[in-house]
């Protein structure tokens, strides 16, 4: 009998490849959660400002007295700037998610696609087995064979 073949698959560089790109398509995503993360702290970190300034202006209001025009007028403008940082935060934060769901999408397909070269090695490596089975099985019968005949030549 010849030595067992050993299995090799035809397509291993496109497998490869396929790996790559899902190793990739992780690494993407781990850095969007974190910049997503991020994106979420800011906004977190400007609404708690925003909420901070309006308490401070009622307060201001609360106290009875009159307080100077430029007073007011600077404290609103403060306030309307905290709730453009805030929204600009929010946004940020969006479109984070959205790039975030994106990029999973992207892992999906990239495993999906690994998957269906996994698959087929599976069923390519399970081909050659069966085949290797048959031909050491061939091999085996005319071997039996050849063993059978020297036995009846010689009146065994």
């Amino acid at each position: 009998m010849s030595a067992a073949k050993r299995f090799v698959y035809p397509l291993e560089p496109l497998r490869l490849t396929r790996e790559w790109a899902l190793d990739a398509a992780r690494q993407a995503l781990a850095r969007q959660n974190a910049v997503l993360a991020e994106a979420g702290q800011a906004m977190d970190r400007a609404r708690r400002q925003e909420s901070m300034a309006q308490q401070q202006a009622r307060a201001l209001g609360a106290g009875g007295s009159a307080l100077p025009l430029q007073q007011l007028l600077q404290h609103g403008r403060y306030l309307d700037w905290l709730g453009q940082a805030a929204q600009a935060a929010a946004q940020q934060l969006d479109e984070a998610g959205q790039e975030r769901d994106a990029l999973a999408g992207q892992l999906a397909v990239a495993q999906r696609a690994l998957d269906g070269v996994e698959r087929h090695r599976k069923q390519v490596r399970q081909a050659f087995q069966r085949a290797q089975a048959q031909e050491e099985a061939r091999q085996a019968d005319d071997l039996w064979g050849v063993l059978q005949a020297a036995r009846s030549r010689h009146g065994n």
